[in-house]
């Protein structure tokens, strides 16, 4: 395991930690992103591949299974992570969310069961998300591969 790739101390049980995966792609504009939707449009968000992690879970391990679990993907031609993570406090629940990049080996095998999937470059992505947590971790991501 990496120096980096465990997540840093959970302190009092109120800590939670998840990674957040973006699945991406180079096209000839640019890198564009997989999000995902589940439920009906009007009431679900557009987000990442979003998977807890447990104690001393390898942040690489539980991205890699996240994605193979939610969009078929099975091997990543590149799975970083661009930053640390970003933490947010909510009431009494402080939540770090891990940004974590995969760059697939081939196109989307299946769409995710009772989920849509699209495809979309960085300002579509930027506007779709729900919370402000994935935005920021995906405005991370961008700079890392615009850079």
């Amino acid at each position: 395991m990496h120096k980096n790739d465990q997540p840093a101390s959970f302190g009092d049980r109120g800590t939670r930690h998840a990674v957040n995966v973006f699945v991406f792609r180079y096209t000839a504009n640019g890198p564009e992103y997989l999000l995902l939707q589940s439920g009906p449009k009007q009431e679900s968000l557009w987000r990442p591949i979003v998977r807890p992690i447990a104690f001393r879970e390898d942040l690489r391990r539980t991205a890699l299974e996240a994605v193979k679990q939610q969009t078929g993907f099975r091997r990543a031609c590149e799975l970083f992570a661009p930053a640390p993570g970003i933490v947010e406090d909510i009431g009494d629940l402080r939540l770090v969310e891990w940004p974590m990049a995969f760059l697939p080996h081939q196109d989307l095998p299946h769409p995710p069961e009772n989920m849509r999937a699209e495809w979309w470059d960085f300002s579509h992505a930027m506007a779709h998300l729900g919370l402000s947590s994935h935005r920021q971790n995906l405005l991370q991501l961008h700079w890392r591969l615009c850079a």
